[in-house]
């Protein structure tokens, strides 16, 4: 497989698997006290930051270098960069998939306006006709 394939497959799958994580320990955890939410969120950015550092150094994955962008310069800049986009993806994949499933916390569904028929005759007269919702 192709080494830019291959980043952003093992990004993608380590995403989502962080995300998943941290989603079954919040989960765990429960429902923190008003007082507690921060130090709810510094626990579970912590584990998501030691799993994100442990994709990195075990795959080898790096994006500077992948992308031939002279990651030499600075010594763990890549490292670094590659971690954040992963900790990051974690995140984006969390609002992508809709915090759905692992103590995410259930989304209530948006109210469905009815559907309006408006006739107007030639005289002028205008009919409204309200659809029933279909449940």
């Amino acid at each position: 497989m192709d080494i830019t394939g291959r980043l952003i497959a093992i990004v993608l799958i380590a995403s989502f698997a962080i995300e998943r994580v941290t989603a079954a320990v919040g989960f765990i955890l429960g429902e923190p006290k008003p007082e507690k939410e921060r130090t709810r969120k510094v626990v579970l950015f912590c584990i998501a930051a030691v799993i994100g550092a442990a994709v990195v150094w075990l795959t080898g994955i790096r994006i500077l270098y992948t992308l031939k962008f002279g990651s030499h310069l600075v010594p763990g800049l890549d490292f670094a960069l590659t971690w954040l986009v992963l900790v990051a993806g974690a995140d984006r994949m969390r609002e992508f998939i809709g915090g759905a499933g692992g103590g995410g916390g259930e989304k209530k569904a948006a109210e469905v306006p009815p559907i309006q028929i408006i006739v107007a005759d030639r005289d002028g007269e205008i009919t409204v006709k309200q659809l029933p919702h279909a449940s």
